[in-house]
């Protein structure tokens, strides 16, 4: 047999059966049935080696060796129907046989007050008996998780025969009921040598109170989720020596709130072998595990593991996972128990080296030199968190200001050292609004707000990695986090985070998506305290601030980085890639150097003490990591793309005021923000913002201060006349566009919108098919703005088509006066039944509602944004 995985020693204490009919083979989870016929095929085969005859053994399997037990009658009549096949497939005269399949449809029954009494013994225990008859009540729901009492389901079955139907005619419904609760309450004693399953999965926090209830009560280890419950149950429907088997997603191997569970399984029962699935198996799953037990608990013997994928978190086909598995050679552990039970809370890292098993008992938990927590929970983050950029920068909290949106930790994508800092609270009144939204909002932690921290994200891709927050920080319950008061535990701690071993160390702990605090706590403390670790932390993060400084998304941005070169764009791109080579290769050898000195300190393996690979240097000036998804021969022609693309965005920004080739950061970032505001801080621009806070975007140059020209301005202002042409040309291609304008109408726009996470702060009118588009920067915008767009744009562009469809109809060219009809009808509808009744209401917006409410004020007279009506 292919699948099959021989026991590493030979077995010697095992279940005792005498012949293949006491082989009883039990799904206490069926569905239609696909266990037990498979099962069907082994136990054929079972029976010919010992020589039975063909025309018997179907019969015999069905009633002696199967069972399935199913809450859904459906589902069980189809395991029923799918088992009597198999039989008539081996056996054509199996109908004949009348040989029903032993498929129990689990349905509730209960009693009454009065029909207890009846069935009640005279002399036995009168709660016990009272619960056994209704302890199918909730059958539907509880399924085969109820476990009847075997000594008083026989001595009541005993009972029930004695009763005489012709003398108790009037109860004979009674009686019948009874009868078939017996039967099903057999079905779920534990008689049988072997149980299959693939149970049903569901964590507690979507249980209904009713099962939660019963969880607590009768599977307090187990509670966490469903299929744990049935992973115990299955342990006890087997005597010792019996063995369980089932496929389970694998995140009770690892999950904190598993622990218990671990403890009582791996105390109870002896792991055989062991298949890590990852995902595939079902699809797009959450990772799955199939696994082999036995009743009975031996700390010595050796199980097979295999852990059947790469990363974890790739999806990958059923086959290709098979191909693995047929692979012997790939990812085999011979694994003694004892080695499992030895790890921080009995964590199934069957692949753990020795050296770094031996750190865990030698260094002890760092949950014992450092705790920690994670944040509140908003319940509305749609009302409390914002991007920082939709609000106005004055009303974000500084060391300088005492505005009422505060900078939140919330958890985000895989980087290290800094970083992730992009959403802002409401925390005005000091959060009242949010204190009074208890218990709905969960407020935890609220006193480490505002104190440096060290964190981590709750939802992880890979291994966890650390980064350092400053003392304005507010933290939600995506972002654990951890509060030294001391810098050098802080670094320490956050130096510690970032290490090879850690990375590889987590996801022993757990190698899903979600590292808990529980994990972080099991970690062992490997922690430098050498005389370097302040210096080398301070300019991890040091680079890692530079590189957030480069992007506008960070509210440290200054100046993009290629216009600060002037001259040829190409070459200033050149020199910016040359600095930051510079930087990525200290900072890859800083990181080694914090790799070495942790795993030689433990005596961790070679490879822990290895640099970071080219990928995991996690700056976004790094294209190695920003387009590590991507083939390695693209990934500078995709740098430079990316750099093309922050230029115009720049660009597009000194447009409109909000940032200034003359001074560095925000210039114009607050509502209401004029003209006259920016000359206050800049009085001699080498490059004028735009007067009104409209800059068209259209197919043809119809205005003299379009987008276009605006940006063939600002490179000349930016990199001088001497390289405009050449400039042009390269920011042209680098665009992937036929000409600039090209770029400006179909794609600038959707590059905004994606850049700002669907949150622009600069919006686009457009008319339905886009033939007039004007540009406005939200934090200009004034209850005017709509006017100015209809009174000084759209009419403007309506004139001037009219005064060309004059000319196209004197010139006969009646192709392009009919394009130009189409066009005019288009504008004219806009202006009728859009722009010019919005003009009317003078529509006035406020920044602290954010984008998803402002934007939708101006209705259908903006380009639609995909998903920004989705919820939070």
């Amino acid at each position: 047999m292919e699948y099959y995985l021989a026991p590493v020693e030979e077995v010697t204490d095992f279940l005792r059966i005498a012949k293949p009919e006491d082989l009883k083979v039990i799904d206490p989870a069926c569905g239609s049935g696909h266990m037990l016929t498979y099962a069907f095929d082994l136990l054929y085969s079972i029976y010919e080696e010992e020589g039975y005859g063909p025309a018997e053994i179907p019969s015999l399997i069905l009633t002696n060796n199967l069972y399935g037990t199913e809450i859904d009658p459906r589902a069980g009549a189809l395991a029923a129907f799918a088992l009597t096949m198999k039989a008539r497939a081996r056996q054509r005269t199996f109908f004949t046989k009348q040989v029903e399949p032993n498929i129990c449809a689990l349905e509730p029954i209960s009693f009454s007050p009065d029909e207890l009494d009846f069935l009640r013994t005279k002399d036995g225990d009168r709660h016990a008996e009272e619960a056994f008859w209704n302890q199918l009540a909730e059958a539907d729901t509880f399924g085969s998780l109820i476990q009847p009492d075997p000594d008083i389901t026989s001595q009541l079955a005993a009972h029930l025969a004695t009763f005489d139907h012709g003398d108790e005619l009037l109860r004979a419904g009674t009686i019948e009921r009874a009868h078939r609760l017996v039967y099903q309450a057999e079905f779920l004693l534990p008689r049988y040598g072997v149980v299959v399953a693939n149970p049903p999965y569901m964590g507690s926090s979507n249980m209904g109170p009713l099962l939660a209830g019963f969880a607590r009560e009768k599977y307090p280890a187990a509670k966490s989720d469903l299929m744990t419950m049935f992973i115990e149950r299955a342990a006890s429907l087997v005597p010792e020596g019996g063995v369980f088997a089932m496929i389970t997603l694998a995140s009770w191997m690892f999950n904190q709130d598993a622990a218990n569970f671990r403890k009582d399984l791996l105390g109870r029962s002896t792991i055989s072998s062991l298949l890590h699935l990852g995902r595939g198996i079902f699809g797009v799953d959450y990772g799955t595990v199939a696994f082999a037990a036995t009743r009975g608990h031996d700390d010595r013997s050796v199980g097979v593991y295999r852990k059947l994928y790469d990363v974890f978190s790739s999806v990958r086909t059923p086959e290709e996972i098979r191909d693995l598995f047929l692979d012997h050679s790939h990812a085999s552990y011979l694994v003694a128990q004892h080695a499992i039970e030895s790890l921080p809370g009995k964590a199934f890292a069957y692949w753990v080296d020795r050296e770094v098993a031996d750190a865990f008992s030698r260094c002890g938990p760092i949950g014992k030199r450092f705790s920690s927590g994670n944040g509140i929970t908003t319940s509305d983050n749609g009302r409390f968190l914002r991007y920082w950029w939709e609000v106005g920068a004055r009303d974000v909290r500084t060391e300088d200001s005492n505005g009422p949106w505060v900078p939140i930790n919330k958890g985000g994508p895989y980087r290290k050292w800094s970083g992730n800092r992009e959403f802002v609270l409401d925390w005005r009144h000091d959060g009242k609004e949010l204190f009074d939204l208890r218990p709905t909002a969960t407020m935890r932690n609220v006193d480490k707000f505002f104190a440096p921290s060290v964190s981590w994200s709750d939802v992880s891709i890979g291994s966890v990695v650390g980064r350092a927050y400053g003392a304005e920080y507010a933290f939600d319950a995506s972002a654990n986090s951890v509060f030294p008061q001391k810098l050098e535990d802080r670094h320490a701690l956050l130096a510690f985070l970032n290490t090879r071993a850690v990375a590889e160390i987590s996801l022993l702990l757990n190698p899903g998506t979600h590292f808990k605090i529980g994990n972080f706590e099991a970690l062992p403390a490997m922690l430098r305290s050498d005389p370097d670790l302040v210096g080398d932390v301070e300019e991890l993060i040091g680079i890692s601030d530079e590189d957030l400084r480069t992007t506008e998304l960070d509210r440290t941005f200054e100046r993009d980085q290629v216009a600060h070169y002037g001259g040829s764009v190409e070459a200033s791109i050149e020199r910016v890639r040359g600095d930051w080579e510079k930087r990525i290769s200290r900072m890859t050898e800083l990181e080694e150097r914090n790799n070495r000195l942790v795993a030689s300190a433990e005596s961790l393996p070679a490879r822990m003490a290895e640099a970071p690979t080219p990928e995991d240097v996690t700056l976004r000036n790094n294209p190695e990591f920003e387009f590590r998804k991507f083939e390695r021969g693209i990934r500078i022609e995709l740098d430079t793309r990316a750099k093309i693309d922050d230029l115009v965005s720049y660009a597009v920004g000194c447009m409109f005021g909000r940032y200034s080739l003359d001074e560095p950061g925000l210039i114009l970032a607050d509502q209401g923000a004029t003209l006259q505001d920016y000359l206050a801080k800049v009085p001699s621009p080498t490059f004028m913002p735009d007067t009104d806070n409209v800059i068209p975007i259209v197919d043809g140059e119809w205005f003299e201060d379009d987008i276009v020209e605006r940006f063939r301005t600002f490179l000349r202002a930016a990199f001088g006349q001497q390289h405009f042409e050449e400039n042009l040309r390269f920011v042209t291609e680098s665009l992937g566009s036929k000409n600039l304008r090209d770029y400006f109408v179909k794609s600038f726009y959707k590059d905004h919108v994606q850049r700002y996470k669907k949150r622009p702060i600069y919006w686009l009118f457009s008319s339905p098919k886009g033939s007039f588009n004007a540009l406005i920067y939200m934090h200009r915008y004034s209850p005017s703005t709509v006017s100015t767009v209809l009174n000084e744009y759209l009419r403007e562009l309506q004139a001037k088509l009219k005064a060309s469809l004059e000319h196209a109809d004197r010139s006969s060219n009646a192709k392009e006066a009919d394009r130009l009809r189409k066009v005019l009808l288009e504008l004219d509808e806009y202006e009728h039944d859009v722009l010019y009744p919005l003009a009317s209401r003078n529509v006035a917006i406020d920044l602290d509602e954010g984008v998803k409410t402002n934007y939708p004020k101006l209705g259908s007279a903006l380009k639609k944004i995909a998903g920004l009506e989705a919820s939070e």
